[in-house]
């Protein structure tokens, strides 16, 4: 768990990582608590990105790893790529 956020923050300023099972975010919320450049998050994607993007400046790179794989994951009835898209393309003018 983490283990791609755990590379990003030694390359990118600013990490923000999202997590919708609550156990997972807790696990990762204890791993980056150091991480000062690390934003853990809990929540869906689509209700969260916005937040984020908001305050975000210059490039930015989105990883999204939002697979569901059934035990210990959660997953959101929204389609975070078409949400992404659209707030681009709002933001881009």
């Amino acid at each position: 768990l983490g283990d791609t956020t755990e590379n990003a923050s030694h390359v990118f300023s600013q990490v923000h990582t999202i997590e919708l099972a609550s156990g997972l975010y807790q696990k990762a919320q204890a791993r980056f608590a150091n991480h000062q450049n690390v934003n853990v998050y809990y929540g869906d994607s689509a209700q969260v990105l916005p937040h984020i993007l908001t305050n975000a400046h210059g490039k930015i790179l989105f990883f999204l790893d939002g697979h569901f794989s059934k035990r210990d994951t959660a997953k959101s009835d929204k389609n975070i790529l078409r949400l992404l898209i659209t707030l681009l393309w709002a933001n881009s003018s």
